[in-house]
């Protein structure tokens, strides 16, 4: 048994553990500062001298001459001001202390303090390089400060999620809402804070901190960033990650430089992802973060989130969409369709393809994590056209009383699949309003965002002999409300969401059909007929996130504690599949019929999770997290035996699954660090997978050629979901404070996959008194009992802005490896025994047990890419240029089958030999290059034109290979020389 596999089936059944480790680790962190604590106390008699600069030091050691005879502390300490130009800063009571007869004849001032109050157990703290606070050594050992204040820019605007980071102990805070942080817990002294925001310069201070008292520290952050008309051209990012799980950040400004029409064509900009199709909206677009492309379940467990609300397609059931190699594959059971989620419109792009907090779930992928641009913003206009779209968008926000905002984005796009036929494009229309605003003197800050869509996906010919007529139409309303709420201590926050959307479901597929003469109702006779299917409902989503955040402290060590809980609530109503049994789209003699929606079950899943994450020094400065997550699909009922370990706590329909995660992130130096994870993530099955619309075979009787109909349920109500285990170590290294190189490999084990196998269906008739067993067909059956293993490395080289030729250098490289053991059942009802094929599946009859056919499982296989992304930023504010060159490399690109159909190998006749050996090869293709550019130009003020060319060497890359062993197939891997242009005005600067 592997390490892996051991660890796995540990946490799984080891749930009680995990907790009890969890509990352990928190007492263990009481236990570290106690300990800490208890050896302050001893140091009763000694002086607490405090500071970090040696110009300070240099005071302490001047040399003074001074006697007291009969006199009292205060006094001597105003004499001992006067003789060192020191100035001392104390309480009145404190020093009210006689003294007898003191001379210090050419003694440091530093061991003058020393003998003069340790007798009164009083200590000194040096404040800068002329000032000396007294204190009682207590205060001065046992009480800690804090830091507070606001980050803004240079204007004076308010910089919420500016992060706040104490070097010396890595304590750090995050700006709130209202642009403020707090940092408490530290010890008096000196240190050194830094502030640092996305598209601004970061500012280092150095502040005193106090026992028992709060220093204000604000900080103004100078702009980066620059405008290239509409287009905001931000800095290069930190070259150390902040984070310990990996993930990759795209902001507005490269959305927009690239002319992204929708979130998937700007997501190849994430290590491992390849660019295979040019903008546009003519296809499905799907993505799986760490996953193939072909992988249909990695796709399904990458979740998108915007503004916080989970972006669902848990109960998609369009069975009868469009699909094909016009249109692009099927959106069910699988991703998102990206083409519904606009890019002009989207603020920023989080891509976590690592581990992340527990308060993610649902998941098995990766997060892609979208802010929408809110808040006042300039009213903008945008207009991008290419060969195949044309898309519009406008957007902007408002100022309203008392530091509310109200903005607002409209977007238009159509294109046009084949530019020959009128009557076959996609058409989107998007909307989405949101009102900002702030009560309770500015404690809580609440969204409401209202956000509508409508989709026509036509196919509708002009001069079509054949009448297609066939769409996916349909519309979105959703209503969404997020905020938070911030302590006036700003050290709790409690975050919440809820959310409603409604999604009409409107698609007809037909085609010519032609059949035995039938008579029509009306009397007129055909042998041909336009069969229809539809496909018509309503997909309605619905949850609610509520999040309580908070922090303090055990002795030297900083907790952020976030504990919340989940619930979405998610349904289909309608008439659902639609079929026309006079002209059955699936034939004249078909029995498929209609398929309601209404008798389908909801979808519920409930989440509760909590996590800590702990900030300390131990041989190094570290933040460590860990905490679960505990995922309900379909709760039904409470298990009370669950709570001694006899099962679940709470019984789900579709599984209940408890999903622990920790982290930690060691700072080896300021150069350096190290990211380790481990972790379970689970995903709920697809609602199509529990309930499919039943098959019917046809089978006709060879003696008396009768028809006979066989229906066959393939409804799973019973399916449980699938769930991950994820191991990851990554180390970063930052050269020079030039050059930041980060490294990650990542191991993922997945189990319980939903896989469909073939099984035979069989008839047994009574024929003149004996009974004959007859074949039918296959049906497809899902079951969970799929596997699967991805591995990997990548790394990102990344240089700070070159200033001597304006240019940033970024390469990003990712090796996968996926191996997809084979674990259906494939049936063969004629089996050749001259390849040494048997009958070995049994059919029970009324005369007993009966072979009938083979099975065997299905070949597994592998496959493993090694990509390399370069990219070339060259950017100059005075002329308001920003030029992008891409190159990228799929340097290998290999697969392999095993475990093929069994044969007698020494049966094979030559030429099938030598097939069968082709069959099982390691298949690899060439190395490919695809290289793009893009630049962006400002005009005037608010205004800018962009423009890229896709492919422009135009290198097809055709790859050619032998389908069978002497069977050979040409193919093209990058896609078409391409290019587009875009324009956006800023009305702004027209009125003023």
């Amino acid at each position: 048994m592997t390490i892996q596999k051991f660890v796995f089936r540990l946490i799984k059944r080891s749930s009680g553990l995990m907790m009890l480790v969890m509990v352990s680790v928190v007492l263990l962190s009481f236990q570290v500062s106690g300990k800490t604590f208890s050896k302050q106390q001893n140091v009763k008699k000694q002086t607490a001298l405090i500071s970090t600069d040696k110009a300070e030091l240099d005071i302490l050691k001047k040399r003074i001459n001074i006697k007291a005879v009969n006199s009292n502390l205060q006094v001597f300490l105003d004499r001992l001001s006067v003789e060192s130009d020191v100035f001392f800063i104390y309480e009145n009571e404190l020093i009210n202390k006689e003294i007898t007869n003191l001379e210090f004849e050419n003694e440091e001032l530093g061991e003058i303090l020393d003998k003069l109050l340790t007798n009164y157990d009083i200590g000194f703290m040096l404040l800068d390089e002329n000032r000396i606070v007294i204190a009682s050594l207590e205060s001065l050992q046992d009480k800690t400060g804090r830091i507070k204040g606001i980050v803004t820019d240079e204007k004076g605007v308010l910089l919420p999620g500016a992060n706040v980071i104490v070097d010396e102990n890595k304590f750090g805070s995050a700006c709130s809402h209202r642009g403020m942080y707090v940092i408490s817990n530290l010890k008096p002294g000196r240190y050194t804070v830094k502030s640092s925001f996305i598209g601004y310069k970061p500012q280092i201070k150095t502040v005193m901190v106090l026992p028992g008292k709060t220093t204000e520290l604000n900080f103004e952050l100078m702009a980066e960033s620059f405008q290239i008309g509409g287009i905001e051209v931000t800095a290069a990012q930190e070259l150390l990650p902040t984070e310990v799980n990996s993930k990759t950040e795209i902001n507005s400004g490269e959305i927009e430089h690239y002319q992204a029409t929708h979130l998937g064509d700007v997501l190849d900009l994430v290590p491992g992802i390849q660019k295979t199709d040019n903008p546009g909206i003519g296809k499905t677009s799907k993505v799986a973060i760490r996953g193939g492309s072909e992988d249909a379940l990695s796709a399904f467990g990458t979740k998108v989130i915007i503004d916080g609300i989970p972006i669902s397609n848990n109960v998609n059931l369009q069975y009868e969409s469009l699909v094909g190699s016009k249109f692009g594959g099927s959106t069910m059971g699988s991703s998102i369709d990206l083409r519904t989620i606009p890019a002009d419109n989207l603020e920023n792009i989080e891509v976590i393809t690592g581990l992340p907090s527990v308060k993610y779930g649902d998941f098995t992928s990766g997060i892609i994590n979208i802010k929408t641009k809110t808040g006042v913003s300039p009213h903008r206009l945008k207009i991008k056209t290419n060969p195949k779209n044309n898309e519009t968008n406008l957007g902007g926000g408002f100022a309203l009383n008392s530091g509310a905002s109200l903005s607002y984005n409209v977007n238009a796009a159509t294109s046009q699949r084949d530019l020959r036929l009128d009557g076959d494009e996609f058409t989107r229309y998007t909307g989405q309003l949101v009102h900002n605003d702030f009560f309770f003197s500015g404690c809580v800050n609440n969204n409401i965002k209202f956000n509508m869509q409508g989709i026509y996906d036509e196919e509708e010919p002009e001069n079509d002999y054949s009448k297609t007529n066939n769409y996916n139409r349909g519309f979105e309303v959703g209503l969404a409300d997020w905020g938070e709420y911030v302590s006036q201590g700003e050290t709790s926050k409690i975050e919440y969401n809820a959310y409603v959307r409604m999604k009409r479901i409107n698609s007809r597929k037909s085609k010519l059909l032609t059949s035995d003469m039938r008579v029509l109702p009306n009397g007129d006779s055909v042998t041909s007929y336009i069969g229809v299917v539809k496909n018509e409902g309503l997909e309605w989503t619905s949850g609610a996130t509520f999040d309580w955040n908070s922090v303090f402290f055990t002795g030297q060590y900083i907790h952020k504690v976030l504990a919340g809980i989940q619930f979405s609530y998610e349904a289909n109503t309608g008439d659902g599949i639609i079929i026309d049994t006079l002209f059955n789209y699936y034939g004249a003699d078909s029995k498929k019929r209609s398929y309601s929606y209404d008798n389908i079950p909801a979808y519920k899943i409930l989440s509760l999770y909590a996590e800590d994450k702990i900030t300390g020094h131990l041989l190094f400065d570290f933040s460590l997290m860990f905490g679960f997550r505990y995922e309900m699909y379909n709760p039904q009922k409470f298990n009370i035996t669950g709570l001694w370990g006899d099962g679940d706590i709470i019984q789900s329909k579709q599984g209940t699954y408890f999903n622990p995660r920790a982290s930690i992130l060691v700072y080896l130096s300021d150069q350096n660090q190290l990211r380790l994870s481990a972790g379970k993530t689970s995903k709920a099955p697809p609602l199509s997978s529990l309930y499919k619309p039943n098959d019917v075979l046809t089978w006709r009787n060879p003696y008396s050629r009768d028809l006979h109909y066989v229906t066959i349920d393939l409804k799973r109500p019973n399916l449980k979901g699938y769930s991950e285990l994820q191991f990851e170590i990554g180390y970063d290294h930052k050269f020079f404070n030039f050059l930041g190189l980060s490294l990650t490999g990542y191991y993922k084990e997945r189990n319980n996959e939903i896989e469909s196998s073939r099984l035979p269906v069989f008839i047994e008739t009574d024929l003149s008194g004996a009974n004959e067993l007859f074949y039918i067909d296959t049906y497809s059956s899902d079951e969970n009992f799929g596997s699967s293993i991805t591995k990997g490395i990548e790394f990102s080289l990344k240089t700070n802005k070159i200033k001597s030729i304006n240019t940033t250098l970024i390469i990003n490289g990712s090796y996968s490896y996926r191996n997809k053991p084979g674990s259906t059942i494939v049936y063969d009802k004629n089996p050749d025994e001259s390849l040494g094929q048997y009958e070995n599946y049994i059919v029970h009859t009324s005369t007993g047990d009966q072979l009938y056919g083979w099975t065997y499982l299905a070949a597994g296989n592998w496959k493993d890419q090694l990509q390399l992304n370069y990219y070339m930023q060259y950017t100059h504010p005075e002329l308001g240029l920003w030029i992008t060159l891409r190159a990228e490399q799929l340097f290998s690109d290999r697969s392999k089958k095993y475990n093929l159909e069994p044969v007698d190998e020494s049966l094979l006749n030559p030429e099938k030999l030598i097939s069968r050996e082709y069959e099982g090869q390691i298949k690899t293709k060439p190395i490919k290059w695809l290289f793009n550019f893009s630049i962006s130009k400002s005009l005037f003020p608010g205004a800018e034109v962009s423009f890229y060319v896709n492919n422009f060497l135009d290198d097809p890359a055709v790859y050619s290979y032998y389908q069978s062993y002497n069977t050979k197939i040409y193919s093209n891997r990058n896609p078409d020389l391409f290019y587009g242009l875009e324009f956006s005005m800023i009305f702004d600067e027209i009125i003023k």
